[in-house]
């Protein structure tokens, strides 16, 4: 079970990255990991640093896929690329963005949030 919903995962950021390649963004580094932190897709678009969490869901019985990024899921990917700005010397401006993927097949749905959540003060 671990192993299909690895590969499901993997498929599902696969189609995001194909998505937001397609919207002009420049993807810098895709499953980045920093101990027990990771963030699914980072990406150029202007002059900001995108940090993109990718969540699939086959149909929506469990409520929407993006709301699997609770706010504590939040905090641990503000702190994830906080981590990585500071390792690479980044002085962009950050965003982080969600997109969520509902169905399969001809009846996949893409939802791109900008701005989904945002670091505290």
């Amino acid at each position: 079970m671990v192993e299909n919903s690895k590969k499901i995962g993997d498929m599902a950021e696969e189609i995001a990255a194909k998505f937001i390649l397609a919207n002009g963004f420049v993807i810098v580094e895709r499953n980045w990991i920093h101990g027990k932190l990771e963030i699914d897709i980072i990406a150029q678009n202007q002059n900001m640093i995108v940090f993109i969490e990718v969540k699939y869901r086959k149909n929506s019985d469990f409520g929407r896929p993006e709301s699997a990024v609770d706010p504590s899921k939040a905090r641990r990917i503000i702190q994830a690329a906080d981590q990585y700005l500071n390792e690479r010397e980044i002085d962009l401006m950050p965003r982080f963005d969600i997109i969520a993927l509902t169905g399969s097949g001809e009846n996949l749905n893409i939802t791109h949030y900008p701005n989904a959540f945002r670091p505290e003060a």
